[in-house]
């Protein structure tokens, strides 16, 4: 008896110890996740800059953001051919949206959604702009 007690304590500290750790490599790949969705729609917004010279794209900016469109319904042809929208929603833990889009400049936002925004609440909000420069510097390794 004494040494099932004893084991079930061993077995008790190594959980309190790597559960911890383990949530936070989880936060840090969701957050891993939503940088790849911003780069790759940062990276359809200057294909389709390149080619029209302006970011703004085929559905107006105010109305997209009326009707809660998701990039791949703005820009679908410039999205990578695996973009889906499972991968913009980056299941549900972040949510992708432009702080600001103008005809030369843009600056996309992601922002944690549901138990992601406490576990990795340093990193919450992420953005990107047009010049390449994000925020917080800290998240983005």
């Amino acid at each position: 008896m004494v040494e099932l007690i004893i084991v079930v304590a061993i077995v008790a500290i190594l959980a309190a110890v790597a559960l911890p750790s383990y949530q936070s490599q989880v936060a840090e790949t969701k957050r891993s996740e939503a940088q790849v969705a911003l780069q790759s729609l940062a990276i359809a917004l200057e294909t389709y800059y390149r080619k029209n010279l302006t970011y703004v794209g085929p559905v107006f900016y105010e109305n997209t953001k009326r009707s809660g469109l998701a990039p791949t319904e703005l820009y679908p042809e410039y999205l990578p051919k695996d973009y889906s929208a499972a991968d913009y929603a980056t299941k549900a833990t972040y949510r992708l949206s432009f702080s600001t889009q103008t005809a030369n400049t843009y600056t996309i936002v992601a922002t944690a959604q549901g138990s992601q925004a406490s576990a990795d609440s340093g990193c919450a909000t992420m953005t990107l702009n047009h010049l390449g420069v994000v925020t917080p510097a800290g998240c983005w390794k």
